[in-house]
């Protein structure tokens, strides 16, 4: 059975989080000063798949 848009959505961030939580910890280990955590990118690639898991119905099959 083909995958809906949304498993497609949320398989495409899960690849893009991985990438960039590498990056995050690469750049940590180059600045061991810079404080660890999400960066900017990570941190926003996290909302939006908290917005698409919880609120994907609102839209409906449709519109996305």
């Amino acid at each position: 059975m083909p995958k809906s848009n949304k498993e497609l959505a949320l398989q495409l961030l899960d690849q893009m989080l991985e990438v960039s939580s590498g990056l995050d910890a690469q750049s940590h280990l180059k600045n061991s000063e810079q404080p660890r955590g999400d960066g900017w990118m990570t941190f926003h690639l996290k909302r939006l798949k908290e917005l698409i898991e919880n609120d994907w119905s609102r839209y409906g099959p449709t519109k996305f």
